[in-house]
């Protein structure tokens, strides 16, 4: 496994204590620091601080509008995420997906298949930026 030092890290809004036990655990056994968040408002501190591999948020966090936007102006970008949420509110998942997240799944699928998803969502953007900087020196050659 890497070193906090130079391991990659993982931003997580969670605001349940216990749940967040979990989620850490999780981030650790991928090989990345997690950095655990309970307020939407210490989201783009945290990424701008501590340049994250990937967001992941609990949606039920989002209570307001403005909310929303935080998660907004920060995910969509060179920042992949991965938002979770009940089933049974399809709203909820379908605004996650709206604000550009790379990924939104109900609880349980994020509760069942946690690692895998991780591990997805961070192979897909690294996936995503060598097409990317291979783009960019065909562009430059050219």
């Amino acid at each position: 496994m890497s070193s906090p030092a130079t391991a990659p890290v993982i931003v997580a809004l969670v605001p349940d204590v216990f749940f967040s036990i979990t989620v850490r655990n999780v981030i650790r056994a991928s090989g990345a620091e997690a950095v655990l968040l309970r307020q939407v408002a210490d989201l783009p501190q945290a990424a701008q601080e501590r340049a994250p591999v990937l967001l992941i948020v609990d949606l039920t966090a989002l209570a307001d509008d403005a909310a929303w936007e935080t998660v907004s102006g920060l995910v969509g970008g060179d920042l992949p995420s991965l938002g979770f949420g009940p089933h049974r509110e399809a709203v909820l998942l379908r605004r996650g997906r709206s604000v550009g997240m790379t990924k939104v799944v109900p609880n349980s699928v994020f509760h069942a298949t946690m690692p895998e998803l991780i591990n997805a969502v961070r192979a897909d953007a690294i996936d995503v930026a060598a097409v990317s900087a291979v783009d960019d020196t065909t562009d430059e050659q050219e």
